[in-house]
């Protein structure tokens, strides 16, 4: 009942702080900060997927563009997003230990 009648204006002052969510290589790290930032904002499904793919870089959305997002569930894309962050990670990291061998 909380939830439902709580504080309107806490969540609308929460929800600029989901914009400042930063992707610096570590995709387990920022959906860290999306859900410690949202506890108070309560953005849900399409929009927090919006918040995501806002964040990540060019490496990691052409990964999921290759993927039919039509008909996934939030926590489906959210597995998909991840997944292609983890990929990219590795990618990052292989290239990094190529160029100094």
């Amino acid at each position: 009942m909380k939830l439902q009648f709580g504080d309107k204006d806490a969540y609308d002052e929460a929800y600029p702080n989901l914009e400042d969510v930063s992707y610096t290589w570590c995709i387990r790290d920022m959906f860290t900060q999306i859900q410690m930032k949202n506890d108070k904002a309560m953005v849900s499904g399409a929009g927090v997927n919006k918040i995501i793919l806002n964040h990540l870089r060019h490496m990691i959305l052409e990964q999921i563009y290759t993927v039919n997002l039509r008909g996934k569930t939030h926590h489906e894309i959210i597995a998909i997003i991840a997944n292609a962050g983890r990929t990219a990670e590795k990618w990052d990291a292989a290239t990094k230990n190529l160029r100094l061998t």
